[in-house]
C-alpha cells in the first residue's frame, strides 16, 4: 500500500501547475462585438427586449397610463393598491411614475449606445452589412423617438439626452427642453429613418422583418406625433395638415 501511495504522490509531481488566474469567456467586449450586421441585430433586438418590460409596454404604457384618461374607466372612489393612479389622483413620487420614467430613459441610453456603436462599426463592415445595419440604426432612432414621445407628452418639460457622454453628466447639470424643441427632434429622428427603412412587405434588406419597425411604423408614429402636437397643451394647428 505504501509502495502505490509513492507512485501516486510521484505522478502528481509530475502534472504541471495549474494557472488559477480566472478567464470570463463569457464576457463581451462592448467596445469591438459589433463587427458586421449579424452582430449589430443581436444587440438591436436587447433594445426591443426593453419595451417588454413591465414599467413600458409590458404592462405601465400599455394599460396603466390609459387608466386616467377617458380610453378606459376604474369604478369606485378608493386610493388604496395603486388606485390613486387609476383615478388621476397620484403623487410624483409613485413607483408607477418614477419607475416608467426611469426606464423611458434607461432605453434612450440603450438606444443611443447602440447608434452609436454601431455607426463607429460601419466604415469596417461590407457594402452588404453595412446597408443592413444603417436600416438597424434606422429602427433603433425610431425606437428612441418613441421613448422621447412618452416622455414629452406625459411630462412636458423634459431634458433631451442625445448622446451617452450627455448621460454620463451630474443630474444637477441636465436642464429641461422646451415641448416644442422635443417635437422637432422626434420628428427630424422620424422623418430621416422612415427615408432608411423599407416597408415590411418589400424589404429584401433585412433577413427578417419580424415585429421589428418598418417604414410604416416611422410614418405612422410621425402622424400620431402631428396629431398630439396640434392638440392640448401644444395648440399648434399647423401640424393638423401634416398629419393628414
Amino acid at each position: 500500500m505504501k509502495k502505490y501511495i509513492l507512485i501516486f504522490l510521484a505522478a502528481l509531481m509530475l502534472v504541471p501547475s495549474c494557472n488559477l488566474d480566472e478567464n470570463f469567456y463569457t464576457y463581451l467586449d462592448a467596445d469591438s462585438y459589433i463587427t458586421d450586421a449579424n452582430t449589430a441585430r443581436k444587440v438591436l433586438y436587447g433594445l426591443y427586449r426593453d419595451l417588454c418590460a413591465n414599467e413600458l409596454y409590458g404592462q405601465r404604457l400599455s394599460i396603466v397610463y390609459d387608466m386616467p384618461t377617458d380610453i378606459s374607466k376604474v369604478d369606485g372612489t378608493s386610493l388604496t393598491n395603486n388606485r390613486d393612479f387609476c383615478c388621476n389622483a397620484h403623487m410624483s413620487t409613485s413607483a408607477w411614475v418614477q419607475d416608467t420614467w426611469k426606464h423611458l430613459y434607461s432605453t434612450i441610453f440603450d438606444a443611443n449606445d447602440f447608434i452609436e456603436r454601431a455607426t463607429a462599426a460601419c466604415p469596417d463592415m461590407t457594402e452588404r452589412d453595412r446597408e443592413i445595419t444603417q436600416v438597424y440604426i434606422a429602427e433603433a432612432r425610431v425606437i428612441r423617438a418613441l421613448m422621447y414621445f412618452e416622455l414629452v407628452r406625459n411630462w412636458k418639460n423634459i431634458t433631451l439626452i442625445t448622446t451617452t457622454e450627455q448621460a454620463k453628466a451630474h443630474a444637477s447639470t441636465f436642464k429641461q427642453d422646451k415641448p416644442e424643441n422635443v417635437y422637432g427632434f422626434i420628428e427630424k429622428e422620424l422623418r430621416e429613418s422612415a427615408d432608411v427603412l423599407p416597408w415590411s412587405t418589400s424589404d429584401t434588406v433585412r433577413p427578417t422583418t419580424d415585429h421589428m419597425v418598418s417604414k410604416a411604423s416611422a410614418l405612422g408614429l410621425l402622424a400620431r406625433l402631428y396629431v398630439t402636437w396640434a392638440g392640448q397643451p401644444m395648440n399648434d394647428v399647423s401640424k393638423w395638415e401634416k398629419a393628414k
